[in-house]
């Protein structure tokens, strides 16, 4: 079966310097991952997302959705919750479906807001974290992904200048 990736990656995806950046953004969620900072609000702040939004940004969904599965793996080992996975790849793909229709903010907010029924559910139900848990989980992605999608905004064009 012969199939043509062009249809599900963007053309300059397949230059050396993108595959080296891409290669990067699936790698370097995993370090970001272990970056948990509190904050006087009570919730964690995560900082993995920024390069999940890199890639969804300049690669389109596909490269979000395989940077959210692969970025997450280290947070979601750690936290013996495989159903991370799902959940990031659902808001790389997302967000990259929707930036260039949309705005890469609205097209984070939207792709937060798609993610959020499947991480409720799986972390729940599959999960059996307590609802309370949950809630906290669900303000700080909401802070986290509004923060580094606006950081993702700021800095997109000068990744992309520099791969061109």
């Amino acid at each position: 079966m012969n199939v043509n990736l062009h249809l599900f990656l963007p053309e300059h995806f397949f230059s050396r310097k993108s595959l080296s950046l891409f290669t990067f953004l699936i790698l370097l969620p995993n370090l970001f991952g272990l970056i948990v900072l509190p904050n006087v609000f009570g919730f964690k702040i995560h900082f993995f997302q920024y390069f999940i939004f890199i890639a969804a940004i300049l690669f389109g969904p596909f490269a979000g959705a395989i940077s959210g599965i692969f970025g997450s793996t280290y947070v979601a080992m750690a936290m013996g919750n495989p159903f991370i996975l799902v959940g990031n790849a659902i808001l790389g793909f997302f967000t990259g479906f929707l930036a260039k229709k949309v705005g890469v903010m609205k097209a984070v907010a939207i792709a937060y807001f798609i993610q959020l029924p499947w991480l409720i559910f799986s972390d729940i139900v599959f999960a059996g974290m307590p609802v309370a848990i949950v809630q906290n989980i669900v303000i700080s992605l909401l802070f986290s992904n509004l923060l580094f999608g606006f950081l993702a905004l700021k800095t997109f064009s000068k990744i992309e200048k520099a791969i061109a």
